[in-house]
């Protein structure tokens, strides 16, 4: 190998060691792929992605066309390199600029999972027609346009509050069932002629 051609791979590998560019293609595997266009106009063969984690806790998204990158290549051979994201730019620009904000989603179709350090808050927005569950053992927690299902599974449910309020009709025991009796309600011939008129019980 020449002095001249020596100094020519060296100076090529040194500037492929780290290079910028957006994604072309993915291929979502596993594992999940991409190929990667460059400054020069030049795409990579289809490299490994970077994930936020992948050990005991692992977090998975795919990347998308266009989405700015960096390619990380130790040997300076783009062949053999890996893909870092998490660069904003103009197709995808960063979630929100608010010091206090802590975005921890936010995706293409409106939703979004952020916490508010300022107001200690917490928020899940999803989209209309979508849906939020939560599961922990054989409960389920469903919450959508129609309404929230709350489906212990045969298991206890259990409600502890100072007090419980409940606004609009009720159903206890499933739906169709008789008015529920109150205190004061009329009573004829020793039968309760006149229920609730949001309250009924199976």
């Amino acid at each position: 190998m020449s002095d001249a051609f020596a100094a020519a791979d060296g100076a090529n590998r040194q500037a492929n060691l780290i290079r910028f560019g957006v994604i072309t293609q993915v291929q979502p595997g596993p594992p999940t792929l991409a190929r990667v266009q460059f400054e020069d106009t030049w795409v990579s063969d289809f490299l490994p992605v970077f994930q936020l984690a992948s050990g005991s806790v692992r977090v998975w998204s795919v990347p998308v066309t266009g989405e700015q990158v960096c390619v990380l290549s130790p040997t300076g051979e783009p062949s053999v390199g890996v893909i870092l994201r998490g660069l904003p730019c103009d197709a995808f620009p960063e979630a929100s600029g608010e010091p206090h904000l802590t975005v921890i989603g936010q995706w293409h179709d409106g939703a979004s999972d952020t916490y508010d350090a300022a107001e200690k808050a917490r928020t899940i927005a999803i989209p209309a027609g979508g849906k939020l569950s939560l599961s922990v053992g054989v409960l389920t927690i469903r919450i959508e346009d129609g309404g929230i299902t709350l489906d212990a599974g045969g298991a206890p449910a259990e409600l502890v509050a100072s007090k419980i309020t409940l606004r609009g009709p009720v159903d206890l025991g499933g739906a169709g069932g008789q008015p529920v009796a109150r205190v004061g309600d009329a009573v004829v011939a020793g039968k309760i002629a006149a229920g609730s008129a949001s309250v009924k019980a199976v």
